[in-house]
């Protein structure tokens, strides 16, 4: 776990202030640690314990309940906020207006501040954080596989229902999407959307609002995963909003919801600096101490960048 927060850590530095991805050779590490590749192992394991004697199965109980795979805590951590951040009010007010709408998307390519614009506003002293339940989840490309995914966002919403960490604890919403999870983890495969009603019904019972941070969605592609979210979508209860962080624009049908005025949209142009903003990094942060006539030219060459 600690090497995957490692990993989480010099990827978003790498992405956010050089705008480029870890390499292959730390990527494919990555993906080895995720798959419990044996060769990472100790050289002399242990023993095994020997296996605990089953007890007997109940009458009428024909198969054994599945083995759910572990899940990967760190993705449901909100990255660390950044000290020296020039404040960008503008967009953390864009960012609260947002969630009276189903959808907000933060939309631009790698190193345009995504994620570090949305870890600001959830450690904001007036952030959603203060106000609303967050669940935040950290998504890869393993996650295209429906059951993966849908587990990891029912996870992501149950640690916000519960109040407590990636685990469940005695919440207000200790109980939310048990029985989805239940279902994707059946042996018969249940309809995605069967799964996803039982999960909405759970949620309108949640004693609260809720914020459901999907990062880095750009990994996912499968047309499945998307029909889900567009279901889920059209059907979200009042009190939950979805933010969705992207470096392209979602299969998903943005232009229905934005002309319902259900779709509130952060894009690159709203992400670049403004003048005052340049001028906050290059004279506070940076202690240049430029003219205004100075700043203005660096941030015309620069395109705010």
């Amino acid at each position: 776990a600690e090497a995957l927060r490692a990993y989480t850590e010099i990827r978003d530095r790498l992405v956010d202030e050089l705008g480029i991805d870890p390499g292959p050779a730390l990527r494919e590490l990555q993906a080895r640690i995720l798959a419990q590749d044996p060769s990472l192992a100790p050289a002399s394991p242990a023993p095994a314990p020997a296996p605990a004697v089953a007890p007997p199965k109940a009458a009428g109980n024909l198969e054994d309940s599945p083995v759910p795979a572990p899940l990967l805590e760190t993705k449901f951590y909100v990255p660390r906020s950044r000290r020296g951040l020039v404040p960008r009010p503008r967009l953390i007010e864009r960012l609260d207006r947002g969630t009276a709408s189903k959808l907000t998307l933060v939309s631009a390519p790698a190193g345009f501040g995504k994620t570090t614009l949305l870890t600001e506003w959830l450690a904001g002293p007036a952030g959603p954080a203060r106000e609303r339940l967050v669940g935040w989840l950290s998504l890869d490309r393993a996650d295209n596989d429906p059951a993966s995914f849908w587990t990891y966002v029912i996870a992501a919403l149950r640690t916000a229902a519960s109040g407590v960490g990636a685990g469940v604890g005695a919440g207000v919403g200790a109980g939310v999407g048990e029985s989805a999870l239940a279902l994707l983890q059946a042996p018969q495969p249940t309809p995605i959307e069967t799964v996803l009603t039982v999960l909405l019904n759970d949620l309108c019972a949640v004693a609260g609002d809720i914020v459901l941070v999907l990062d880095d969605y750009h990994v996912i592609d499968a047309r499945a995963v998307q029909d889900g979210m567009a279901f889920l979508l059209d059907h979200l209860p009042p009190g939950l909003h979805v933010v969705i962080a992207s470096r392209a624009d979602p299969a998903l049908p943005l232009a229905r919801w934005r002309a319902r005025g259900e779709l509130a949209e952060i894009r690159a142009a709203e992400l670049r600096f403004t003048p005052d903003e340049a001028a906050a990094y290059l004279n506070e942060m940076m202690g240049l101490q430029l003219t205004a006539r100075d700043v203005a030219a660096l941030e015309g060459r620069t395109e705010g960048w």
